[in-house]
């Protein structure tokens, strides 16, 4: 145990290890103190980051996107230091918030509509910018946004997210009957040998296995190329209805709106019966959707690319949806926003300036903060690869070497900032 804590003796002089605050498979998080200002910030502790080089790029990419992203709804990274000149963990500190919306969820007895507007509002308001600059963040759920001390949702855990996103992914248009199969560069991997071929190809900077199965969109779980932020707004609808069922339920009772145990083809129970490489068991998490929002259309299922799949998902007989019941306290504007954020063919979904434009937010809504970047976000080592991926439809890997040259460079800024007494561990 004393050897996993010894990056403490790197920091202990300017700061304090207060407690742990959660852990994951590759980071542990603590609430950590700066002594010369006694202000507590999170430090996010990567460790072994160059066992995986997968992994080792998530966490690159992250640093990247925190430190050019300039947006109040986004968590603030404030210092990225290591331990070693041989070094194989991270120290990320981050702006330290009081609480996140799964604890509010679990905890908080009763929320008014007023309380949910203005979450919800907040949130469509960074996701807005969040797309203006290229970025899909890919894992919205309740354990990533924190509450601050006054309540605002702050987007935090980039880990899963993709900067320097293709324009044609941020164009949604209303999709005519066309026979034309979506373009794109895809790739195979392995998986169960049950999946239908058309199960196992995506575009290589767009992968499937993403999202919290909970909050995953119809798209990446029928493993769709080329989606686009209606990804992240599908999240946010189920974000929406956790938050519009809380004064129906009781706090331990709660649950997400989509609860399957799985999520073919990642996961799928080994014995259950599959027909056109998709799932039949009733807790997959495809089913559970269809079973909360009803049967299919021609029209839902435009997006697909497989007909047989097409087929299957219209035959399957769901009973139509009855959201106003399952919503016991919900008014009729907040249903019709769920209901458009939670459409099943990305192409019919709200789009995030649909979802600013409804009537739900019409009598708090203020334009002027609805901000977008000047500029999309590229990085120079992730369109160098999108290249060489199009052009060759191979799989390229950055080494440990290049990854460890580019994590240098963001290192290098940050000592500079400390050394020019520019970098102060203070929350704007």
């Amino acid at each position: 145990m004393k050897r996993h804590l010894d990056w403490i003796n790197s920091i202990k002089d300017d700061f304090e290890v207060i407690e742990k605050l959660g852990i994951g498979s590759y980071s542990t998080v603590w609430k950590v103190k700066h002594k010369e200002t006694n202000i507590c910030f999170a430090l996010k502790h990567e460790s072994y980051i160059f066992n995986n080089l997968e992994i080792c790029r998530n966490i690159l990419r992250e640093i990247c996107l925190l430190h050019n992203l300039q947006n109040e709804g986004v968590v603030k990274i404030r210092d990225v230091r290591t331990t070693a000149s041989d070094y194989n963990e991270l120290l990320i500190f981050l702006d330290l918030h009081a609480s996140d919306l799964k604890k509010f969820i679990s905890t908080t007895k009763t929320i008014s509509e007023e309380r949910i507007k203005h979450i919800m509002y907040e949130l469509l308001k960074t996701i807005k910018y969040l797309h203006s600059t290229g970025v899909l963040h890919r894992d919205i759920k309740p354990g990533n946004i924190l509450l601050s001390e006054k309540g605002k949702p702050v987007l935090c855990d980039f880990g899963l997210a993709r900067g320097s996103i293709r324009e044609e992914h941020f164009q949604v248009p209303r999709r005519e009957h066309t026979e034309e199969i979506c373009s794109g560069t895809r790739e195979d991997y392995k998986e169960e040998e049950t999946q239908c071929k058309s199960c196992r190809k995506l575009t290589k900077d767009l992968t499937g296995y993403v999202a919290t199965r909970w909050y995953r969109a119809p798209e990446i779980i029928l493993c769709q190329a080329n989606y686009g932020p209606g990804v992240d707004i599908w999240a946010l609808g189920c974000v929406l209805a956790e938050l519009l069922k809380m004064n129906d339920i009781e706090p331990t009772q709660r649950k997400p709106f989509f609860p399957g145990s799985s999520s073919f083809p990642y996961s799928p129970a080994r014995k259950e019966k599959l027909k056109c490489g998709m799932s039949m068991h009733e807790t997959d998490q495809l089913n559970v959707i269809l079973k909360t929002l009803g049967g299919l259309s021609r029209e839902d299922c435009e997006f697909l690319e497989d007909e047989r799949r097409t087929k299957q998902l219209m035959e399957m007989h769901c009973e139509e949806p009855k959201l106003n019941e399952r919503f016991i306290s919900a008014g009729t504007n907040a249903i019709d926003l769920l209901k458009k954020m939670l459409q099943f063919n990305p192409e019919m979904r709200a789009t995030v300036d649909e979802c600013l434009e409804h009537a739900f937010f019409a009598d708090i809504r203020d334009k002027e903060s609805e901000v977008i970047a000047e500029a999309k976000i590229v990085f120079d080592f992730e369109a160098k690869l999108m290249l060489l991926i199009v052009f060759f439809t191979i799989a390229i890997y950055l080494t440990k070497e290049k990854l460890k040259e580019l994590i240098d460079k963001e290192l290098d800024y940050f000592k500079e900032l400390r050394e020019k007494h520019d970098f102060k561990y203070c929350i704007n």
